[in-house]
């Protein structure tokens, strides 16, 4: 094609959201994936190896990062950020995003961690009927009980379970 011909045909700008400037990027997540195509696109033979290999990360674990198989959390964002070579802004932006969509890590950063109790104990099999219904009565109760508030603020998940796992 001569340059005359080439000034005759204009290249329309595609419009996915994927190919659109990083700096547009709405999570962490998106950016990278905006950048390995990026990269790609100077380097057809760019590959998410060699994507890895920049961040210095295995390539598992961008591949997961990518496919929302693991989830993408601020200590992510901030370990990655300088082989990027993200503004301060990006980087809070990115970790700020990341701790609203990952609340669990946020509590737990916080010194939030979730109550957990468990325990093993023998009984006579007849008894498990009377356990079932005391279980589901506490369930309502305690439901009713943290109903009773005019503010809430947080959402907790209450699991009871009683199930055998050898014979004694």
């Amino acid at each position: 094609m001569s340059l005359d011909t080439a000034r005759t045909h204009q290249v329309t700008p595609i419009k996915n959201p994927i190919l659109m400037s990083p700096a547009l990027a709405d999570d962490f997540r998106q950016y990278l994936m905006q950048e390995l195509v990026r990269r790609s696109r100077v380097n057809p033979k760019y590959s998410l190896r060699a994507f890895a290999r920049s961040l210095e990360i295995e390539p598992s674990f961008l591949s997961k990062l990518l496919s929302q198989k693991r989830s993408m959390t601020s200590s992510t964002v901030k370990r990655l950020a300088p082989r990027l070579a993200l503004s301060p802004e990006q980087v809070e932006r990115f970790s700020a995003r990341a701790r609203r969509a990952n609340p669990r890590f946020t509590d737990m950063a916080m010194g939030l961690e979730p109550h957990q109790l468990s325990i093993e104990i023998s009984t006579d099999a007849a008894k498990i009927e009377e356990a079932q219904l005391r279980i589901k009565n506490f369930h309502q109760e305690l439901c009713e009980f943290l109903k009773t508030t005019s503010q809430a603020d947080r959402v907790y998940q209450v699991a009871v379970t009683l199930y055998p796992i050898r014979r004694t």
